[in-house]
């Protein structure tokens, strides 16, 4: 092997090599590089930041909604340090309660939407979906950070409205509902029809069913509004048959007279009744020209109630029975109204000691009125349940059933009698519970009918009458529109359905017309009607219930 007799060679093959040896830059001058031009870029940050208007380090302008923060420069309003924006910072503005809880975080949307506050046992799932999971800000002026895709939802929920279940009330119930009332729709659709001659039947809903000041819903069916007003019910011609007198051991009526002695409260309309409105007959009385409510009628049915329980109950401050009221609030609401009635028929006494003590049942049914303010209040009904029945000798209930029987029947056309009271009406119907619809807006493209009546939506009534129907009234088969070319001369234009003995189906109060899903899909869809989540349905609470929502997450104890 030969020497390594010069550089650039050391063994038998000869390589080129540098002729000196590359020394690397030095690493000292790398770090030291590397931090002057991030201070530069710190540097421009900070005036950015503190001096300009913060467009270098911002992801782009946010919505008109919070413009003044960004004018402000006012970042830390929504962000803190080194991390995006939090729902703590929201709620600085947003639904803020003193311990952190929020109104629009997920423990208010649960109670918004179900109204049980059994579901809402904690809050600890508020954190984990912050505000901006469905609220994306930077996205330029003119964007809207409010609407949320429906991929938001579906997180959650079913993916999209062609997946929607079917509606609650049609799903549990078969649409069917308890009003206390004797109503057949197609049985008062015809009267007006007729009386009216109306050439539309949808004409003859609107008689009753009037939109609120809105227009998106109606108002709640009114005895004096719909009924008696139109000159079809209660027009002073109604009147009790002859019933026996109260006497020691014998069941009966009370009169007036006796009322008026009695001196319970809410009786002072006793004093001031016309005698002839009351005739006798072989120890019997009988009321002439009953109202609606009648006090009479009404005074002796909680008469013969006291005499099948033991002791006094709250139900003696209805009207009617508590039934299976959906709304315990309501119950204590009339309450209140009847003892506050009660109150002042008592403040014209002399008696110091009896003013002194209105003062305080004043102060107290006002205290009461307030927690009742609070729609999310737990109530229950059962205060007003009646207390232990009284065991009663055949005879004896026999004769309360027919005395009970002679006094509502006027009433028992159209209310249900049960248990010495008047079955409770419900006159508002909630069926979407967890939905906002708009009559208004869908009024301006489809009529009633359209949805409220499965045969006319269906056309079937021209095409088969014998055909199988839904839970819907089939108003086409047994109400005939008015032909009304010859106002001289107006007629039905299929006078043979007027003939037509009304199904049994549909005779019956508790159908209340309400379409399913299927109908809505008709026109709900991606290529026509809005069909997202967010088009009936909605997240946060409406902005009149924040207050309440509020006070209720801040109390502590939510069970």
């Amino acid at each position: 092997m030969a020497e390594r007799d010069s550089k650039g060679t050391f063994s038998d093959r000869r390589l080129p090599v540098a002729q000196k040896y590359v020394i690397p830059i030095s690493r000292s001058r790398m770090v030291w590089g590397g931090l002057a031009l991030a201070g530069v870029l710190l540097l421009l940050v900070a005036v950015d930041a503190f001096v300009g208007d913060g467009d270098v380090i911002s992801a782009g302008p946010v919505s008109r909604a919070h413009a003044a923060l960004e004018e402000r420069g006012s970042c830390d309003s929504c962000h803190v340090a080194l991390a995006s924006a939090s729902s703590e910072k929201c709620q600085d503005c947003h639904g803020f309660v003193a311990d952190g809880r929020s109104a629009f975080g997920h423990a208010s949307h649960v109670l918004y939407q179900s109204s049980d506050l059994q579901r809402v046992t904690d809050h600890e799932n508020d954190a984990a979906l912050e505000c901006t999971a469905c609220h994306t800000e930077h996205q330029g002026r003119d964007a809207n950070i409010t609407e949320v895709a429906d991929a938001r939802c579906g997180n959650c929920h079913f993916g999209g409205f062609d997946e929607h279940p079917q509606f609650a009330f049609a799903r549990l119930h078969q649409a069917k509902e308890r009003p206390g009332l004797a109503f057949p729709h197609v049985k008062h659709v015809r009267k007006l029809v007729e009386k009216n001659d109306l050439a539309q039947i949808e004409t003859a809903c609107l008689y009753c069913h009037q939109s609120d000041e809105t227009g998106a819903g109606f108002v709640d069916i009114d005895f004096e509004m719909h009924c008696s007003s139109k000159g079809c019910h209660a027009q002073g011609k109604e009147k009790t048959p002859f019933l026996p007198t109260f006497a020691a051991g014998r069941p009966g009526v009370l009169t007036p007279e006796m009322i008026a002695r009695s001196g319970r409260p809410g009786t002072s309309w006793a004093k001031l009744e016309d005698p002839t409105a009351y005739p006798w007959e072989d120890g019997q009385i009988r009321k002439l020209a009953q109202l609606h409510p009648d006090p009479w009628v009404m005074e002796n049915l909680r008469h013969l109630a006291r005499q099948r329980r033991s002791g006094p109950v709250l139900a003696d401050l209805l009207l009617s029975s508590p039934g299976d009221a959906h709304n315990a609030r309501a119950l204590y609401a009339e309450a209140i109204e009847t003892l506050s009635g009660w109150i002042d028929e008592l403040r014209s006494s002399p008696d110091k000691q009896v003013q002194k003590d209105l003062e305080w049942a004043s102060s107290m049914l006002e205290s009461l009125e307030r927690q009742l303010e609070n729609p999310f209040e737990l109530a229950s009904a059962e205060a007003f349940e009646a207390l232990d029945d009284v065991e009663l000798d055949p005879a004896t209930e026999e004769a309360l059933d027919e005395i009970e029987a002679g006094l509502t029947k006027w009433c028992s056309e159209c209310h249900g009698v049960a248990n010495g009271a008047i079955v409770r009406p419900q006159a508002d119907q909630e069926m979407l519970v967890r939905a906002n619809f708009d009559h208004r807006a869908h009024a301006l493209q489809q009529g009633c009918l359209d949805c409220h009546s499965s045969g006319y939506n269906a056309g079937v009534c021209e095409q088969d009458p014998s055909a199988e129907f839904d839970w819907r009234t089939p108003f086409c088969l047994y109400v005939s529109p008015m032909d009304t070319s010859d106002p001289a001369n107006p007629k039905l234009v299929h006078p043979e359905r007027h003939d037509l003995e009304v199904a049994d189906d549909f005779t019956g109060p508790e159908w209340v017309n309400l379409p399913g899903v299927e109908s809505c899909r008709s026109c709900h869809s991606s290529k026509e009607a809005g069909d997202s989540c967010t088009t009936c349905h909605e997240y946060h609470p409406h902005k009149d219930r924040g207050a309440h929502l509020s006070r209720f997450l801040g109390e502590g104890d939510e069970s």
